[in-house]
C-alpha cells in the first residue's frame, strides 16, 4: 500500500487559515449529498474557524439543515464549566448559526461517571450511523476537526 500524499498550506495568520478552512468545510458539505457528519474540536485553534463559519459569506452557504456534529474530544466537566468544548463551540458557532439542535451530539458530562458517559455517547454514535457497528465501506464522519495545542 503507498503512502498516502497530502498537500501543506501555509496561511498568513490564524484568520486566514480560519477562512480557508471554513471555505474548505463549507465547500465539503455542499459537494456531499445527503447527511454531512463532522466531528468537531476544543481548544483555540478551531475557535476561530467555528466562529467564521456562523458570519457571512460562509454561513448562508453551508448546508446547516443536514450537517451534523459530534465532538471528537471533550472534557468532563459540567458543559457550563468554561473548560468545556461544547460550550465553547456553542458560543463561537453553535448559538449563532441556524443549525437543528437535534444535529448536535454532546457527550454528556453531567448524572454520570465517565464510563457511563462513554457508553452514553457510542450509543448515540451508533444510532446517528444508522447500525451498531462500523463497516469499511461506510464512515461515521465525512469531516474530523483537530486542535492543535501547546500540550499537543
Amino acid at each position: 500500500m503507498k503512502p498516502a500524499r497530502g498537500t501543506l498550506f501555509v496561511y498568513h495568520d490564524a484568520r486566514a487559515l480560519a477562512a480557508a478552512a471554513a471555505k474548505f468545510m463549507c465547500d465539503c458539505a455542499q459537494a456531499k449529498p445527503g447527511p454531512f457528519v463532522v466531528a468537531l474540536s476544543g481548544g483555540s485553534t478551531p475557535k476561530l474557524t467555528y466562529e467564521t463559519l456562523a458570519i457571512e459569506p460562509i454561513v448562508a452557504r453551508f448546508p446547516w439543515s443536514r450537517t451534523h456534529f459530534v465532538f471528537g474530544d471533550e472534557r468532563f466537566v459540567p458543559p457550563d464549566s468554561k473548560e468545556s468544548n461544547a460550550r465553547m463551540v456553542q458560543e463561537a458557532m453553535l448559538s449563532i448559526a441556524p443549525v437543528p439542535l437535534d444535529h448536535v451530539h454532546r457527550v454528556p458530562t453531567t448524572g454520570v461517571d465517565p464510563d457511563g458517559a462513554a457508553a452514553a455517547y457510542e450509543n448515540e454514535l451508533k444510532k446517528l450511523y444508522g447500525a451498531p457497528e462500523l463497516k469499511p465501506e461506510k464512515a461515521l464522519l465525512d469531516l474530523c476537526l483537530l486542535g492543535l495545542g501547546d500540550d499537543g
